[in-house]
């Protein structure tokens, strides 16, 4: 005979299973967030560009890098495979554009006349990347989607305006950065609140309570 497991008990079976291997959505969020806040604190014309971008490099490259990819795996880990999809995409950008920005700030990568427009590939690339993850959100929580929303947008700007558009289009991507870090620190937030007080204190807007427990 075929034992037959109700839904509690199944849920029960996956909370055994992970209780090994903490969330590490959190940390994944706040590495995204910080990288995001700088990267958008230059774009958005705050800081001097170039100069600003070179002062960035080591937060892209440890926590919004590496940091945040490694809490992809582990988040994959536990079989959440749009946050560790999300984590290590947004991490493994993140490192890649630390590394360049740092490999031109030492003369190891020369600017050439095309690099715009490989970049603004790159960014457009990036940016179907978060319209994906903005999808799968709106299956999971408010928070989540809002947040790639917002970064579609900015990445979508960029690349327009590396294209040879206005610098004013370079100005908005940096605010909607801000706008997708804002709602990734509040995420974080959430993560770190509701685990340490076990109750649903900071709401993330949960869509679907049921089904956004697996696979987030």
């Amino acid at each position: 005979m075929r034992a037959v497991m109700d839904g509690n008990q199944v849920e029960q079976l996956e909370s055994t299973s992970e209780a090994r291997i903490g969330d590490s959505n959190a940390m994944g969020l706040f590495g995204f967030a910080i990288g995001t806040t700088l990267v958008a604190w230059v774009l958005s014309g705050w800081a001097a560009m170039p100069g600003a971008l070179a002062a960035v490099v080591p937060p892209l490259l440890i926590f919004s890098g590496v940091a945040q990819f490694v809490a992809g795996l582990y988040a994959f880990s536990r079989t959440h495979s749009w946050a560790g999809t999300t984590l290590c995409s947004y991490g493994a950008l993140y490192a890649v554009a630390g590394a360049a920005i740092w490999g031109q700030a030492i003369g190891a990568i020369p600017r050439l006349p095309g690099d715009m427009i490989v970049l603004a590939v790159g960014l457009f690339c990036a940016s179907y990347l978060s319209l994906a993850f903005t999808i799968g959100a709106m299956r999971i929580n408010r928070s989540y989607a809002m947040m790639t929303a917002a970064m579609t947008i900015a990445l979508s700007l960029a690349g327009v305006q590396l294209l040879g558009s206005n610098r004013e289009l370079g100005f908005l991507a940096g605010y909607f950065m801000l706008v997708a870090a804002f709602f990734a620190f509040y995420a974080a937030t959430a993560h770190v609140v509701n685990c340490a007080w076990r109750e649903e204190a900071l709401p993330l807007g949960t869509i679907y309570r049921d089904r956004g427990r697996r696979g987030v």
